[in-house]
């Protein structure tokens, strides 16, 4: 027998008595995992855990002997029932269903303790149905229109089905199964609550009661646990509609001793075996789920009916709150409501992949009530209207505020300290003072008109695009426009890929690290310069303008490149003009500019310059500026002849000993090349 060290060291464990080594050696040897898959064997360790009181090792052991290859009636029962006794409801539902399977004729006489609630009867086919009054709880929640009006249409689908029934007319086959697809707190619980009652309501489900499970509902740790378990969660939803949330969990391992797809297998199997009395309803995040659909067949085929819940927006995340408060006899103050109204749009706007939407609205009332509860409790005698008014003080106010106008000129300092520059500072200027404008709009519950902040920044090398991009992040970080203002810099060869289906990919995985800041792309014209069949360019275009347009809350683009290139690049291009509503030019540094960007590099690293090194410094700028060719390198032409200084000045000092500070840090006038020297 071979066992891995883990299991070795598991089994000299349990056999001194350690009961959590017993069961996990035990699930060893009914998975196969670091151990032969054994029945026997599992069966061996499970009982020498559960006779010592191990609950888990309890349950699968009766598990074991219910339906696996150990069965045992008797055995299970034991077992099943000692795990009951301590609060197991699975090995109390397994146990109750043995028990009606050994007694079938005393099972009608009292219904098993965890029964669906008994729900009034469905109405016959030919009995009139009131459709407006059965569709009023969904019509009253809070926004999810769309939502209503897919199930409106169902609605109307089984109204028909049932009318045509009445009839004697043929009623063809549909399936009810869906998909629920949206981040948490959007409402699906609550939708498939109603749907069962309409269902109910329309004969279509004799019960209409919902059954909510999830993973650790389905799947079990022994081999033959988890069809049992699958199998209980339908027979408790029989008539009615299982809900599986975050289905796509079923099948997120591919540990092929997983025991996530045996129950995708056994829950498809009583789809079909059950289609008349059971709605199956799978909901998770969007994009899981579609992987999780589209990667098994027999979902695609038994799935044909997805509704997306989007997030709710800010409006929407208020009325919420202001539920809340109602129910709970709660009101707001004037200023709260002004207060709330801000919080919850900038809430919106903030929002990320896994925002808890109506959840969050819970978290946050929860938090209010506190604040206002250690608020009202420093009064000497609260009054009535004391104790149900949430003031403004209550909320937390997370939205960032602007800077007033002087803190304007205190954020565009770093630009304004750059070396030239001029038109490109005037306008991130007015481009800063506009957003902070908008901001401010927002703040007071004014209409902010939507505004493209993606870029277009053109001009020669080091002109200074990649650095007052980072400069912008930081910009609209503190404005409050982007949550963290990061610079994400990529170029195509971080966009393309030269397979099918690998450039999506890449462009969504820049996207992604770039959220909340802003995705620079050098020489963003590349992407567009493939004429092959096979270039893969185009595709990251199309990709990236979709992303550009549903995270235009929570990105920033700038597109960078030489001024010609990148003018052709969005005329080509009829998606990027429209989203790219300002374009950025950055001329090329005169010779003064040149030669202050240079004094710069050497007062950074301590140099100095003589008054004749001054003097060759500027004139060798001067020519290479004269002299400059299309695509002149600018500021990265200064580096390398700082570079080139560094260098001379290392090889005139070379054969000198005792060097004191000014001879390190002074540059004289032949350390500095001529632009000959300066290769661009």
């Amino acid at each position: 027998m071979t066992l891995s060290d883990a299991a070795i060291l598991e089994r000299v464990y349990a056999r001194h008595g350690d009961a959590e080594a017993a069961y996990r050696l035990g699930r060893r040897f009914a998975i196969g995992d670091g151990a032969p898959r054994d029945p026997a064997e599992a069966a061996r360790w499970l009982r020498l855990a559960a006779e010592r009181g191990h609950a888990a090792a309890q349950t699968e052991l009766g598990l074991l002997y219910a339906d696996g290859v150990e069965r045992d009636a008797d055995e299970a029962a034991h077992w099943l029932k000692r795990a009951a006794s301590g609060g197991d409801e699975v090995a109390a539902r397994v146990l109750a269903r043995l028990e009606t399977a050994a007694a079938p004729d005393s099972a009608a006489e009292a219904p098993a303790a965890d029964a669906a609630p008994v729900q009034p009867a469905a109405p016959p086919p030919d009995a009139p149905v009131d459709v407006k009054a059965l569709l009023a709880p969904i019509d009253a929640l809070i926004g999810l229109d769309a939502v209503k009006g897919e199930l409106r249409g169902l609605v109307s689908l089984m109204q028909v089905r049932r009318q045509r029934q009445a009839r004697d007319l043929p009623v063809p086959d549909v399936s009810l199964h869906m998909v629920f697809t949206g981040n948490p707190g959007t409402g699906k619980t609550t939708v498939a609550r109603l749907l069962g009652d309409v269902y109910r309501g329309l004969g279509v489900l004799a019960k209409g009661h919902v059954v909510e499970v999830d993973r650790a509902d389905l799947v079990a740790g022994v081999v033959g646990g988890t069809a049992l378990k699958v199998k209980d969660a339908v027979e408790r939803a029989l008539d009615g509609i299982l809900f599986v949330d975050e289905a796509y969990a079923l099948a997120r391992s591919d540990d092929p001793k997983d025991f996530g797809r045996e129950a995708i297998d056994a829950l498809l199997k009583l789809m079909e075996d059950r289609r008349d009395r059971l709605v199956v309803i799978v909901a998770g995040y969007t994009d899981e789920m579609m992987d999780f659909i589209a990667a098994n067949p027999g979902l695609e085929s038994r799935f044909n009916k997805y509704i997306h819940f989007p997030d709710y927006d800010g409006g929407e995340l208020l009325a919420i709150f202001r539920q809340m408060c109602a129910r709970n006899a709660y009101g707001l103050s004037a200023d709260a409501e002004r207060t709330a109204e801000r919080l919850f749009v900038e809430m919106y706007r903030r929002r990320d992949e896994q925002f808890g939407n109506g959840r969050t609205v819970r978290n946050l009332f929860e938090d209010v009530l506190t604040a206002h509860a250690m608020r009202v409790a420093e009064l000497p005698d609260p009054q009535p209207d004391q104790l149900s008014t949430i003031e403004a003080a209550d909320l937390p106010d997370t939205a960032v505020g602007p800077p007033r106008g002087d803190d304007l000129e205190a954020l565009l300092a770093p630009l304004d300290g750059l070396v030239g520059l001029a038109g490109v500072k005037a306008e991130v200027r007015r481009v800063a003072s506009l957003t902070r404008l908008m901001v401010e709009r927002r703040r007071r519950g004014l209409p902010a008109p939507a505004m493209s902040l993606h870029m277009i920044f053109s001009g020669n090398p080091g002109t200074g695009k990649t650095t007052v991009a980072r400069l912008l992040g930081d910009i609209y970080r503190r404005l409050g426009v982007l949550v963290r203002g990061q610079v994400v810099e990529t170029g195509r060869a971080d966009l393309v890929a030269g397979y099918v289906g690998q450039t999506a990919q890449k462009v969504a995985k820049q996207v992604e690290r770039a959220k909340d800041g802003i995705l620079f792309i050098d020489e963003a014209y590349a992407l567009a310069r493939g004429a092959s069949p096979g270039d893969f360019g185009q595709e990251a275009i199309d990709t990236l303008l979709k992303a550009m347009e549903d995270l235009r809350d929570r990105l920033v683009v700038v597109a960078a490149g030489y001024t010609d290139e990148m003018k052709s690049f969005v005329r080509a291009n009829p998606g990027l003009a429209s989203r790219f509503g300002r374009t950025i030019v950055f001329p090329d540094f005169d010779a003064e500019e040149l030669t202050a960007i240079f004094q710069g590099f050497c007062a950074d690293g301590r140099y100095v310059l003589d008054e004749a090194a001054r003097t060759q410094a500027a004139a060798t700028l001067r020519s290479l500026h004269d002299r400059r060719a299309p695509g002149f390198g600018n500021a990265r032409a200064v580096r390398r002849m700082f570079e080139i200084t560094l260098a001379r000045q290392a090889e005139r000092l070379a054969g000198q000993a005792d060097l004191d500070e000014a001879a390190l840090t002074t540059l004289v006038a032949t350390d500095i090349p001529d632009e000959t020297a300066i290769a661009d």
